[in-house]
């Protein structure tokens, strides 16, 4: 910018700027901008200006001119004249002429002479220290931007000047069993092309940005400083009276417990290292002794993190060809006529499935946890309420594959991006023990490897090393441990179930993509060409593949490769997975072809088609669905409000579910033509039967014949270009369900939440797998803390709280039931004591009220909790099918009798009315005359209660266990 800045202020207020001491500080710099050049500046009088600059950085008065150091980090006391020049000088390769700078009365330097900057190139230099800068000069965003402010006492920066020291935290190096004292340079090299630029917000940099309250414009106490104190007094000051008393540290904890609440907050809150460390430093100086780490290295020691055995293994970064492992490397490499250094050579993790589950096993709780199964107790005998129901489950029971010791698992692989705009990607193999409780299950997951690199992993090597190989040792010999009240035995473990969406389930069973003419892995149908390859109805479908049919497919086609053998193009290493089925234990999974797929896909259709005769897409339609989708309150299971259907692009895998199951019939009635209308609700009442906690044989029928007809009207509606893969597998969901439960026991959204956390641990391309490692295993760690005996009740207690995100030391406890919120006494009244007579409550000697109360993962709430909220939890139904409004929930005292928890209701009463998508009900009336009691045991799930388009609605959700 130009600046008339000689005419801007008096020169007493140049002088008075002068007279403060400045600092320059050099910022950090990203890697790939360190192979730039960097602008070489220095403040000098404008007589001078000629003179050759060959330090880094000068600050410099009329009267003295002194390097203070040699680091970059320089201060100065500018005690020139009120007519003092300065001049910013660059180096040939950044521009040939310098530019002049003034000082103004504001701390700010003013550009006289543009030739510096081509293009808008600014400098603000005020007393706040904030710097703005264009990021043109000469077209790139080379320029060396240097941070003046008033220098600290001791001269130093705020944080640390080091040019050289990277953004994120340090994770690499030394860690893992196998260091070769070599840091790996693959890595660098894929940061070093910009993989992570304008992502670092989604990464949960180190260097985390100031706290958004402290310039928050819609606070009203901070509007700023108005200067209207002049006397020195600070805005913040310690309350004398509250913060003067001297510290009683309560000793009843070891560090040990100390040290495990720590790691659980700074697991909870991505802490990071530096953080963790830091923490751990003031309680040692509050200790007044070194109790606890004050480095990686001896936090890792304090926890036996290298007993793991993790083993790399090396691979070509060209071919994918397998090296061998890692530490057996020569130093130079020969592969692809090429030679590289080992510290290029590229690393997949394989991760001791054996250690990690004997870690587990060792646990006081583990045996109540996996032999949970047996002594479950069923709602109704003859439906599938978990994968123990499922017909694969039982045939491995009866063929003594699965005996009363043994356990089974599912695992998935399934890749993410670590960026946005990044073209690398994590895959990892998770682990899930079947045997353990619902409620628990989703938090203990094994892995067995990580591979990061750009595109799919080599699978056949990948699966082979990390999963047939251990799985197979894993089910022939089993883990030794000590059961309680079972003594010393022996577990095997088997894999059951593989669930992976459509792209992995191909490239692990080593057969065509979706998108080809033999592209489905559960059947030999032959896609036909539709602009595209596409799956339409046949009169009559292909019979399911069987394992000993893919098995004698791929051997077929290992020996000749170019052969046609219904898609199969070699050999998958599932093969190889002893008791496996390549047919059965493929699950067609819910989350990517019925949510992210077929949903997403129709209501597209329906909402862009402009000339059909199905179109709903107006802006006036729009606004209508819009207006009707915000208006639901959905229970606080499902995790997010809804959002309006224009925003639909950025709609997550769980609010597609939400939609179709619950939001579309009341956002779409007498919009959508009632023949379009039925065949969409067709799809939600097919989804909900085979998603539902209870499976009955009806309930599968029901669906296996509502998907069959949805599937053949899309082909009538949309046509056969339409006939996508992902409509195509509709007609295989029931054999899954059959096979191994209901939709939700077998579905990638479990793994998918797992991703989501690891995605937060990789927060650069510095040796990432070791990053996902090392938090992967503190959060495994400390998700057994709270059944560790090991471990105080008071702490056991802290680390679920932190854990569960919610306080619950506070809450009371009756049975299975946590009563949340302020007691409050209440005497007897009439109806209420009526009501519990119904259900032989008796001899009452008082009534405590709750408005909330958590009874396994619901939150139940009363009408009487008023709080504002976007969510409503205060609908249900009961294990006997009727529907409830919770208006009060108790605690009973009773003589010589426990206390009991119950809650009073109102029954909601459905008109009967005939609706399209049956899982609805239409609401008649809310009895609020009559109160009747709902004991907890008989809450089946929480239930949608819709008010819009003039009626009124109740839905139940499918589950309370499925995973967002």
């Amino acid at each position: 910018m130009a600046s008339n800045s000689k005419e801007d202020g008096s020169e007493d207020g140049r002088a008075a700027a002068a007279l403060h001491p400045i600092t320059i500080y050099r910022r950090k710099r990203r890697k790939e901008e360190l192979q730039l050049s960097l602008l070489r500046a220095a403040l000098v009088p404008a007589d001078e200006v000629d003179e050759q600059i060959n330090s880094e950085v000068f600050v410099n008065a009329r009267n003295s001119r002194e390097e203070l150091c040699s680091s970059n980090i320089f201060k100065e006391s500018c005690s020139s004249s009120p007519s003092e020049q300065f001049v910013v000088t660059c180096p040939r390769a950044v521009t040939s002429e310098p530019g002049r700078f003034l000082m103004n009365e504001n701390m700010q330097l003013e550009v006289e002479d543009n030739d510096l900057c081509q293009g808008d190139q600014s400098f603000n230099f005020n007393s706040s220290s904030e710097v703005s800068e264009d990021e043109n000069v000469n077209g790139t965003s080379s320029y060396q931007v240097f941070h003046l402010e008033r220098g600290n006492a001791d001269g130093g920066p705020p944080g640390d000047g080091d040019p050289d020291d990277n953004d994120f935290e340090d994770d690499d190096g030394d860690e893992g069993d196998e260091d070769d004292g070599e840091e790996n340079n693959y890595w660098n090299e894929l940061e070093d092309q910009n993989e992570f630029e304008g992502e670092n917000n989604d990464m949960d940099n180190d260097n985390e940005p100031s706290d958004p309250e402290d310039d928050d414009p819609s606070d009203p106490e901070s509007e700023g400083d108005d200067n209207e104190n002049d006397g020195g007094d600070r805005n913040l000051t310690f309350h004398p009276d509250r913060l003067n008393t001297i510290c009683h540290l309560y000793a009843n904890h070891s560090v040990k417990e100390v040290f495990a609440v720590i790691l659980t907050l700074f697991d909870r809150h991505s802490w990071t290292y530096e953080a963790l460390i830091g923490c751990f430093q003031m309680l040692n100086f509050v200790m007044g002794a070194n109790l606890f780490p004050k480095s990686k290295q001896t936090l890792w020691s304090a926890l036996n993190r290298r007993s793991l055995g993790i083993k790399k293994h090396a691979y070509c970064k060209r071919c994918r060809r397998y090296l061998g492992r890692y530490k057996d490397l020569p130093n130079q490499v020969e592969c692809c006529q090429r030679i590289f250094m080992k510290r290029d050579v590229p690393y997949f993790m394989e991760f001791d499935l054996k250690a990690q589950l004997k870690q587990f096993l060792a646990r006081p709780d583990a045996a109540q946890l996996l032999f949970s199964r047996a002594n479950r107790e069923k709602h109704n005998i003859e439906a599938l309420e978990d994968i123990y129901d499922g017909s694969e489950y039982q045939r491995l029971e009866a063929q003594g594959i699965l005996g009363a010791n043994d356990f089974s698992y599912t695992f998935n692989n399934d890749g993410f991006h670590v960026a946005k705009s990044s073209h690398v990607q994590v895959n990892p193999i998770y682990v899930r023990l079947n045997e353990l409780p619902m409620n628990v299950r989703q938090k203990y997951l094994f892995v067995a490897g990580v591979w990061i690199d750009r595109g799919d992993p080599e699978m056949v090597v990948y699966l082979d090393k990390c999963l047939v190989q251990q799985g197979n040792r894993l089910s022939r010999q089993g883990i030794t441990w000590n059961a309680p009240g079972k003594g010393i035995i022996t577990s095997k473990f088997i894999a059951t179930v593989c669930a992976v969406d459509a792209k992995a389930r191909c490239i692990i069973m080593n057969m065509n993509p979706p998108t080809a003419y033999h592209g489905c892995t559960f059947c030999p149908i032959q896609g036909v060409q539709a602009n595209g390859i596409h799956f339409p109805v046949q009169e009559e479908m292909p019979e399911p593949r069987t394992h000993a049919e893919l098995q004698d497919l791929m051997e077929a086609a290992h020996d000749n490769p170019n052969g046609n053998y219904e898609g199969v193009k070699g050999i998958s290493p599932l093969m190889y997975l002893r008791h496996f089925d390549l047919g059965k234990g493929m699950s067609t999974d819910d989350l990517h072809p019925f949510f992210e797929g077929v949903v997403q896909f129709h209501m597209d259709k329906l909402l862009t088609e402009n000339n059909a005769p199905y179109y709903i897409g107006s802006p006036a339609n729009i606004a209508l669905i819009n207006a009707r989708l915000l208006l639901m309150k959905p229970p606080t299971l499902l995790s997010r409000t809804p959002r309006g259907i224009d925003t639909r692009a950025k709609w997550r895998g769980h609010e597609w579910r939400n939609w179709i199951l619950y939001y579309a019939y009341p956002c779409l009635t007498a919009l959508l033509p009632q023949r379009y209308l039925r065949h969409l609700m067709t799809l939600s009442r097919a989804i909900f039967l085979v998603s539902r906690d209870s499976v009955t044989e009806n309930d599968l029928n029901e669906a296996e014949e509502k998907f069959t007809d949805y599937v053949t009207d899309f082909q009538a509606f949309f046509g056969v270009q339409c006939m996508r893969f992902n409509v195509h597998v509709l007609l295989h969901a029931v054999r899954a369900v059959r096979c191994w439960g209901p939709a939700f026991v077998h579905s990638t959204f479990n793994f998918e939440s797992w991703n989501m956390k690891l995605k937060k641990h990789v927060k650069s391309m510095k040796d990432p797998i070791l990053q996902i490692v090392n938090r992967h295993l503190i959060t495994s760690f400390i998700n057994g803390v709270p059944f560790d005996p090991n471990f105080s009740p008071e702490v056991q207690l802290e680390v679920s709280s932190i854990l569960l995100k919610s306080d619950l030391k506070t809450a009371e406890k009756v049975g299975d039931v946590f009563l949340l919120g302020q007691a409050e006494p209440a005497l007897v009244t009439d109806e209420e004591r009526l009501a519990l007579a119904d259900v032989n409550i008796r001899n009452i000697q008082g009534l405590i009220r709750y408005k909330r109360a958590l009874y396994g993962r619901l939150e139940i709430r009363s009408t009487e909790y008023t709080r504002p909220e976007k969510n409503n939890n205060n609908h249900i139904l009961s294990w006997n099918g009727s529907f409830y409004r919770v208006k009060s929930i108790v605690k009973v005292t009773r003589l010589n009798h426990p206390e009991t928890c119950v809650l009073f209701v109102n029954k909601v009463e459905l008109n009967g009315h005939a609706i399209i998508v049956s899982h609805f009900g239409e609401v008649a009336l809310v009895q609020h005359n009559r109160l009747e009691i709902c004991l907890f045991e008989s809450v089946r799930v929480f239930a949608l209660f819709i008010e819009c388009a003039g009626l009124s609605w109740i839905v139940p959700l499918a589950n309370s266990c499925e995973i967002d």
